[in-house]
């Protein structure tokens, strides 16, 4: 009986360690001032924060997803919020709204293939209107 204490231990220790747990979604509100950091998903290609791929020629769809100071996941945040992406070089890439999807936006890429970018996240929070940046994130184009 105590060895199978003991090896339970060690195995809740082993996932600990190892990442292994998983990242708790929250269900309720979060105050803006819960945001702490954001991840970046392409609808193809999944997470795309610690390098945005951009394909020449064609669109992609990234999701902005939020996160409290503990790693969960923010579902809502009370009166909203408005996203505002800003590419350096300007002329780097295009983004547009996707309807309904305010965490959403559809990216153009407008640069050459093989140039290097940035990409600085704005959030504005309605309900105090309030703003926080996250970025730069680094972007490539590929070619096609």
């Amino acid at each position: 009986m105590r060895t199978r204490r003991l090896c339970g231990a060690l195995s809740v220790a082993v996932l600990a360690a190892c990442g292994g747990a998983a990242t708790m979604v929250l269900t309720g509100p979060v105050p803006p001032h819960g945001v702490a950091s954001v991840r970046l998903f392409d609808s193809q290609l999944g997470d795309v924060t610690p390098h945005i791929i951009l394909i020449s020629g064609s669109t992609h769809r990234i999701e902005v997803r939020l996160y409290t100071p503990a790693g969960s996941q923010v579902t809502s945040v009370p009166g909203g919020v408005e996203l505002g992406f800003a590419f350096t070089p300007a002329p780097y890439a295009t983004s547009a709204a996707v309807a309904g999807q305010p965490l959403v936006r559809d990216v153009t890429p407008t640069a050459a293939a093989g140039e290097f970018g940035q990409l600085t996240i704005t959030l504005l929070f309605l309900a105090d209107s309030t703003t926080t940046s996250f970025g730069p994130f680094q972007a490539l184009v590929h070619p096609s």
